[in-house]
């Protein structure tokens, strides 16, 4: 039951952010809320049942959350930071990024060297999911464009 709640919240912060920067098209309102969810469901799947660490559960959810944002932005004709933007949102690790700067307050200094690490760790396992995906699809348009 948390897990659903989880999901549920990261739609509706996900929703949130599409309404802040003013995405306010029906046709990019509910496919780019759906993606901070299915990224965030990725993630827990990852957590809770493969029991994977932190940057390998960021990994596949930015793998995921690339993957479906390619996807949208060919069948609704958008570019895909539309879905990227607010599907990265429940994936960034705010908590973690607070522990750090906490215990760097505090001048403690190896409980901060740990959250720190535990934080680069899940924002290498973003960018590498997004760059792979990313590098992958223009590879293949590119193929797909000389033939």
């Amino acid at each position: 039951m948390e897990a659903l709640l989880q999901i549920l919240w990261a739609w509706i912060g996900s929703l949130g952010f599409i309404l802040i920067f003013n995405q306010r098209s029906l046709r990019l309102l509910i496919p780019g809320s759906l993606c901070g969810a299915f990224s965030w469901a990725v993630y827990l799947l990852c957590d809770m049942v493969f029991n994977m660490g932190s940057f390998l559960c960021s990994l596949w959810a930015a793998v995921f959350l690339a993957l479906y944002a390619e996807v949208m932005a060919r069948i609704i004709k958008a570019p895909t930071t539309v879905f990227i933007g607010p599907g990265i949102i429940p994936l960034v690790p705010g908590s973690l990024l607070y522990y750090t700067m906490t215990h760097i307050l505090q001048r403690s200094w190896r409980d901060a060297i740990d959250f720190g690490l535990r934080t680069l760790s899940c924002a290498l396992g973003i960018a590498a999911g997004i760059a792979v995906v990313s590098a992958l699809g223009y590879i293949l348009r590119k193929i797909k464009n000389k033939s």
